[in-house]
């Protein structure tokens, strides 16, 4: 399927890149639909974060 619309062939082209290319989400929220699709171990990773973020604003105030 190629497009004959420069524009979407463009746009085709960004969801290919940026479906390819390696992303650090650690930082960013996640939106519900992306978190549905984490495996568990990354949810686990994720809720440790949590916590310990939590735990240190405990700490410091």
């Amino acid at each position: 399927m190629q497009p004959e619309n420069p524009i979407e062939e463009t746009y085709e082209q960004f969801i290919k890149e940026f479906i390819t290319a390696p992303v650090d989400r650690s930082k960013e929220r996640l939106t519900r639909g992306e978190k549905s699709t984490l495996s568990r171990k990354e949810k686990a990773v994720r809720a440790r974060r949590r916590k310990m973020i939590k735990q240190s604003k405990r700490k410091n105030r």
